[in-house]
């Protein structure tokens, strides 16, 4: 399985050419130089998107590949950032709505995480072991790839291959090609997606985070003419280790004395992990902190948290021999590529408004050849950091660094944006929540949705039937799951038959059973048994229950007197709980002299008061016994914090 030799948090991305037959097979060579050229045409088409997205490691790009068929694709590892995904998701599903003869698939290290998306409105014959190569975007769709049909053998299958649940890509390809109609996923499926990538392009925007830092003069030069490096920086910085420290004691680059105040543009998950660490800088590198509580404090934070990001990936870049091999701004002029998707973004929204040669001309410019730059490195050989590090020891050395400049651009500075998002109470939560997973309602046990008040002889009654239901090897059975039409009835008996604990009499010690019964017929025999057995298998439980209640194990169950109150720990209380109309467990042969101070287990008590124990001590999170709860339809009001014995 291809998922499995993805690196975490990596996702990949293949763009087919499709011809009336399915898949084009052409050789690597015939159709290279057409690929590299729908390479340009992708960018092209989607340039001011993806120059003004801010990537958390790695930018979404593509270039041709060979196998298993002449292709375009990519892969993007975008950490800690789930929006990058999505975001690539998005951009795909653009593509296909204008690259027609194009099908599309992607999936990550997780597998295919469209139909996870999705899931609960997926086929039942779809799963994991066999949604490999099924799943693809087509004209603005998400198609998925239904089961091979009877006389129509799978590609794997012609050629001897066991394992006909994978679907092959040329099979998939071949299709979509055949009748776009019937692979077309339902609009469940298809709303699922579409709601989590409902707001782009606009989102790109809301996903950024303006701030003022204190850094030095270099780093705010190099983070707005590099956008890429200072996503690299927070991400050394986050991901430092003690050995990374180290050049965090000398800071030779980017020393104290020429701090400036500027405005830092990150994504909010870069700027939520630069808030959220602690970080005391060495007080011998002359970067003190003031406390917490002074104005500046966070400016200043922020800017040493960054400035030793650069310094990390500059020791990183220390190691590279030939600097020279990175690719840089000026390596750009002559090429074809560029050209045309500098192009594409000056006609764009992305650079509206913006006058040739102005300051936040080549500012916005920058930003296109930096993405340009980075979408190309697919078969670098450098390591990232040490990479990084190289290209801004290189742009040290031929920077023009003004720090008095910077100074005055510091006092008119447009303001930073507002943080309060990082702050969530509860009711936020809550909102977020449902906001992300829809207005969920459970089912009781007719299945029909509704919102179940509390009673407590629900809770014994819905568990009863849970026990009494036949789980299947998949695991337990709720309520609210399709029924697999199994007679109850008979499978009762199958199990008493199994479970028989019944010895005769009149059994001898070799255990053959005596004469007298084999005049009975089978069917008599076995009405018989399984009478005389569950009989005596209650007298047995009786027994036991009765020799348990002088223990602790026995005191902490609830008991009654039959008249209507139970007893749990010396308090008397007026049942909640009726036992269904059933018969009590015939008594046990009396064999003490206490047993008139015998009170039987009331069954229904113990068991709803320990549940009602179990979720109380949960304290409102998740845990198990309300989650089985909810699963049978059961829904708690809140825990007022009383003593259980006075609810």
């Amino acid at each position: 399985m291809a998922y499995a030799k993805l690196p975490d948090n990596c996702v990949q991305y293949d763009i087919y050419p499709l011809d009336k037959k399915g898949v084009v097979k052409k050789s690597f060579e015939e159709s290279r130089a057409k690929l590299e050229d729908f390479c340009e045409q992708v960018y092209a088409h989607v340039a001011p998107h993806l120059v003004d997205f801010i990537w958390q490691a790695e930018p979404f790009r593509l270039a041709p590949f060979r196998k298993p068929f002449a292709h375009v694709g990519g892969r993007t590892i975008f950490g800690d950032s789930i929006e990058d995904e999505w975001f690539i998701v998005w951009l795909l599903v653009e593509l296909s709505k204008s690259f027609e003869n194009a099908a599309i698939a992607i999936y990550d290290n997780d597998g295919q995480f469209l139909l996870i998306e999705a899931a609960e409105h997926l086929p039942e014959w779809l799963g994991p072991e066999n949604a490999a190569n099924r799943v693809w975007m087509h004209r603005g769709q998400i198609h998925i790839i239904p089961e091979v049909l009877k006389g129509q053998p799978s590609h794997n299958a012609r050629n001897g291959d066991e394992d006909e649940e994978e679907v092959s890509v040329e099979d998939a390809l071949a299709w979509l090609a055949k009748d776009p109609s019937m692979t077309v996923a339902s609009k469940n499926i298809q709303q699922a997606i579409r709601q989590r990538i409902s707001g782009y392009p606009k989102k790109i925007a809301e996903l950024k985070q303006v701030s003022h830092c204190c850094v030095p003069a270099a780093v705010a030069v190099l983070a707005k003419s590099r956008p890429s490096l200072l996503s690299a920086a927070v991400q050394a910085f986050y991901l430092r280790d003690p050995i990374d420290l180290k050049a965090c004691k000398a800071m030779k680059h980017f020393p104290p004395e020429t701090r400036v105040l500027s405005d830092i543009t990150t994504s909010k998950l870069q700027y939520a992990q630069l808030v959220q660490q602690k970080y005391y800088p060495d007080k011998r590198t002359g970067w003190d902190l003031p406390s917490s509580d002074d104005p500046s404090y966070k400016a200043l934070d922020l800017g040493v948290k960054i400035a030793c990001g650069f310094e990390i990936l500059c020791a990183y870049g220390e190691r590279v021999k030939d600097a020279m091999a990175v690719l840089s701004y000026e390596d750009l002029e002559e090429d074809k590529g560029w050209k045309a998707f500098w192009t594409s973004v000056e006609k764009s929204p992305f650079m509206q408004n913006v006058k040739p040669a102005s300051e936040q001309y080549i500012l916005k410019q920058n930003k296109a050849k930096d993405f340009f730059i980075e979408s190309r490195r697919i078969n670098e050989v450098f390591i990232p950091r040490e990479r990084y590090g190289a290209i801004i020891l290189k742009m040290l050395k031929s920077t023009d660094v003004d720090s008095n400049v910077l100074k005055k651009r510091s006092h008119a500075l447009p303001p930073a944006d507002d943080d309060s998002w990082m702050n969530i109470d509860s009711d936020k939560l809550d909102s977020l929540l449902e906001e992300r997973s829809g207005s969920k309602r459970f089912h009781n046990g007719n299945g029909d949705a509704s919102s179940v008040p509390f009673d407590p002889s629900t809770i014994t009654e819905s568990i009863r039937k849970f026990m009494e239901t036949v789980s299947g090897f998949d695991g337990a059975e709720f309520p609210d799951e399709k029924d697999d039409g199994m007679d109850m009835g008979k499978m009762d008996q199958t199990i008493s038959k199994i479970l028989e604990l019944n010895i005769s009499d009149d059994e001898d010690n070799n255990g053959r059973v005596s004469s007298a019964m084999t005049d009975y017929s089978d069917e008599e025999y076995s009405q018989y048994e399984l009478s005389k057995g569950t009989k005596n298998l209650k007298q047995y439980f009786a027994q036991m229950d009765r020799e348990l209640s002088k223990t602790a194990v026995g005191q902490s169950f609830v008991t009654t007197n039959g008249n209507g109150t139970s007893h749990t720990n010396g308090k008397t209380k007026k049942k909640q709980v009726q036992n269904g109309g059933k018969k009590a467990a015939p008594k046990a042969p009396i064999d003490s002299d206490d047993d008139e101070e015998y009170r039987p287990v009331d069954v229904n008590v113990t068991l709803l008061k320990n549940i009602l124990e179990s979720c109380s001590s949960e304290k409102g999170m998740p845990g198990p016994a309300s989650n089985m709860l909810k699963r049978m339809g059961v829904n708690l009001p809140a825990d007022n914090d009383k003593d259980s014995d006075d609810d």
